[in-house]
């Protein structure tokens, strides 16, 4: 994307159903919708991104964060997750390890 210019997150205590957007990133180059994989009520977002959005691919496993989403249906199993097209953070870590190796 580049640099991130702005960020705006869905506003805190609104309930998304899974593939609603969830946050609009903006860059230099672009504009990106972000949507939820699975449905919950935000009940936390990260205000500092109003004013550093760079936080954003400057530390986005810290500072970097977005919002903070409860489930709907809590503790998700596995199946489900990978249902919703997602990896634990350990499977990301390999997959990723695995295409930096691959190039």
């Amino acid at each position: 994307m580049g640099d991130v210019t702005y960020v705006q997150t869905s506003d805190k205590e609104k309930h998304l159903e899974a593939g609603d957007v969830m946050a609009t990133i903006e860059s230099v180059k672009a504009a990106i919708d972000f949507y939820t994989p699975l449905a919950g009520r935000v009940v936390a977002t990260n205000s500092q991104l109003v004013q550093t959005p760079e936080l954003l691919t400057q530390d986005p496993e810290g500072e970097g964060w977005m919002l903070v989403i409860e489930l709907d249906r809590q503790n998700p199993t596995e199946a489900i997750l990978l249902e919703a097209g997602l990896l634990s953070s350990t499977d990301y870590a390999q997959l990723i390890d695995y295409e930096a190796k691959d190039q």
